[in-house]
């Protein structure tokens, strides 16, 4: 069983054992999804308007791409001014 939620989920056969047992055990909370790992964001709310804003405007605000598709490095570029 363990086997095939591990397929489907496309995750390792040890996450998806531990759900089971977490379930088994009653625990339905331990099964809630978590907040992203990884380090805490360094912009302060302000700067993540400020960002959004920038990217909402598009590329070609910045003379770049008519279609409007962003790339990593032009994202980059904003971040640094």
């Amino acid at each position: 069983m363990a086997g095939r939620v591990a397929r489907r989920f496309r995750v390792r056969w040890m996450s998806a054992n531990r759900w089971r047992r977490a379930l088994a055990a009653g625990r339905r909370a331990a099964l809630a999804s978590r907040a992203a790992g990884g380090a805490k964001g360094m912009l302060a709310p302000a700067q993540l308007r400020e960002l959004a804003a920038l990217l909402d405007a598009g590329p070609a605000a910045f003379g770049w791409d008519e279609d409007q598709c962003w790339m990593l490095a032009w994202i980059a570029e904003v971040v640094r001014y």
